[in-house]
């Protein structure tokens, strides 16, 4: 599909919600402004994408520079795309990390260092020496998509240092799998926080400074998108073109997968999406649907299903949810996933959901110990079948 009207960029006009993150944030800053002791300094906000994470950064570094915060503002997204040199990529974002904040301080002398250790020691000075008189609060965004490499060297030579300093707030913001700190201060010694998609109310709000001419239809842009702040943008800049609109957000929501994976994992989340829960043995037939490709799937190994659901799980699309017996796609993208394809392709959602009841319908008789559970997975895509009024034959 082609793309759409962007996101609308960061304006503090925009901005709403979010009060209780707000509220959080400052009561820490006003602590450390008036020397008191605050044990928890890292604060750490996750979420899908288009959830907000990055707008409630920004609005939290103006905050904080009210207050009377130095504040240093890091996109690692920014940092990995700099140009290459013979260092490894690491070392080199995590260098011009070092080198913007010592220009953050006014200093135009180099600060020297032999290697990646020496320059952050020389930079790490002259915050310290800066700290008495203002506290530094350290934003960092897209933190959990970003490579593990960078996130080690960052620790090492930035984040961790900073962490143990009394008078240093640090603000994490990303999506993906959680990356394992080592300082206490940032793995144990946090205040971790999960964005979750604005209300009804929170949405009309929402439309109502960025697109005030949407607002009679806040109620079916918010039956789509399950109040998603992105989706809800797009939605209401295109309301007659859901699908595009859903479709660069799930596009999105690829971002930290590789280039050369992500048709793949965009494939196998449509061909799932429709299942309250899967494992090995459901993914192969829900595949030979969507590819309508019956020979090859149907002859799927174990291994080879396996290799499938890790993809999901890798990038955190996807959980082990023992309540369901299976694995469970994540809310958000499992929400925008399924009216992607009842607006973009309804035979195909339609052909999914009946390949789920059928499948469940053959459980029932093979798997007697669990058969009141399939029974309701079956009558659940029976359902969704009819409201969708779709065919139940083939």
């Amino acid at each position: 599909m082609n793309a759409i009207t962007k996101m609308l960029h960061y304006a503090k006009k925009h901005f709403i919600g979010r009060e209780d993150q707000l509220a959080e944030v400052r009561k820490k800053a006003e602590k450390l402004s008036a020397g008191e002791q605050e044990e928890r300094r890292t604060v750490i906000f996750t979420g899908e994408r288009a959830i907000g994470k990055s707008w409630l950064l920004q609005r939290l570094a103006e905050l904080l520079a009210e207050l009377g915060f130095t504040v240093f503002r890091v996109d690692l997204k920014a940092y990995a795309n700099k140009p290459k040199t013979d260092k490894p990529d690491e070392e080199v974002a995590v260098a011009n990390i070092l080198l913007d904040l010592h220009r953050l301080w006014g200093e135009k002398q180099s600060p020297g260092g032999a290697s990646l250790a020496e320059l952050s020691r020389n930079v790490l000075e002259v915050v310290r020496k800066q700290l008495p008189e203002k506290p530094l609060a350290v934003c960092v965004d897209h933190v959990y998509e970003s490579n593990w490499n960078l996130l080690a060297a960052l620790e090492e030579y930035v984040l961790g240092p900073l962490a143990i300093e009394p008078r240093v707030l640090i603000i994490l913001a990303g999506r993906g799998r959680l990356y394992p700190f080592k300082t206490p201060e940032l793995r144990l010694k946090v205040e971790p926080e999960e964005l979750v998609p604005f209300s009804l109310d929170e949405t009309i709000e929402q439309l109502t400074v960025q697109h005030k001419a949407a607002v009679p239809l806040a109620e079916k842009i918010h039956a789509i998108s399950g109040g998603n702040p992105g989706a809800n943008d797009l939605l209401a800049q295109h309301p007659e073109a859901p699908a595009l609109a859903l479709d660069e957000v799930l596009e999105g929501m690829l971002d930290p997968v590789p280039p050369e994976q992500r048709q793949k994992v965009r494939e196998y989340l449509e061909a799932l999406c429709v299942l309250n829960a899967f494992d090995e043995e459901r993914i192969p037939p829900m595949l030979a649907i969507y590819y309508n490709d019956p020979e090859t799937y149907d002859n799927w190994k174990y291994a080879q299903a396996r290799d499938a659901r890790e993809l999901l799980t890798r990038w955190a699309f996807a959980r082990w949810d023992a309540d369901q017996g299976g694995y469970v796609l994540h809310d958000m993208p499992r929400r925008l996933l399924e009216q992607y394809l009842r607006k973009a392709h309804p035979n195909l959602w339609c052909d999914l959901q009946l390949a789920a009841k059928q499948l469940y319908n053959r459980w029932v008789g093979m798997y007697q110990r669990n058969k009141s559970r399939w029974e309701n997975e079956h009558h659940y895509h029976e359902d969704q079948l009819q409201k969708m009024s779709c065919s139940t034959t083939r």
